[in-house]
């Protein structure tokens, strides 16, 4: 096990110094000390101080998700090359349609569950074992929407025999 030990002698970054390196097994007992100088520091961290830290006026705008089937080409190019002609222009409306849908309601029914995570009740007021879990709406939309598009059916049908 690597024991390290950092002793800052200020709060700038180019003025620390002193770092021990210890090893706590008992075969080899190993201890280095080390100073960072001023030459020993990179040029882009000379005079900076982390508490100085300023927030300027720039904003950016927070990314959009789109369509996750028409904007990945890699997968496009790849159902082109391996999927017949006839079967991709049979299933290409559904990926467009899913690929909607997973950017707009589907995106805000898997944000909702990640800030919202399920919460197992073993007991209850009286101290009954209830094993009760309690889940957000949005596990219960997705639940349906796997439903609607049939997300668990479709390895099962074998419509398109390999090509599924």
């Amino acid at each position: 096990m690597l024991r390290v030990r950092v002793i800052p002698r200020r709060f700038f970054l180019q003025s620390f110094v002193a770092c021990k390196f210890k090893s706590t097994s008992a075969s080899e007992s190993i201890q280095t000390e080390f100073e960072l100088n001023n030459g020993d520091v990179p040029d882009s961290f000379r005079g900076t101080a982390f508490a100085a830290s300023k927030r300027g006026s720039f904003f950016q705008e927070a990314p959009r998700l789109r369509n996750q089937f028409s904007g990945d080409l890699f997968l496009q190019s790849y159902l082109k090359r391996t999927l017949p002609q006839e079967i991709l222009q049979e299933i290409r409306s559904d990926l467009e349609h899913f690929g909607h849908r997973v950017a707009t309601d589907i995106y805000s029914m898997g944000r909702e569950c990640e800030l919202q995570p399920p919460k197992l009740e073993h007991f209850d007021a009286w101290g009954r074992r209830v094993d009760n879990i309690q889940t957000c709406n949005g596990w219960k939309q997705l639940h349906d929407v796997s439903a609607e598009e049939g997300l668990i059916s479709i390895p099962y049908e074998r419509k398109y025999r390999q090509w599924r």
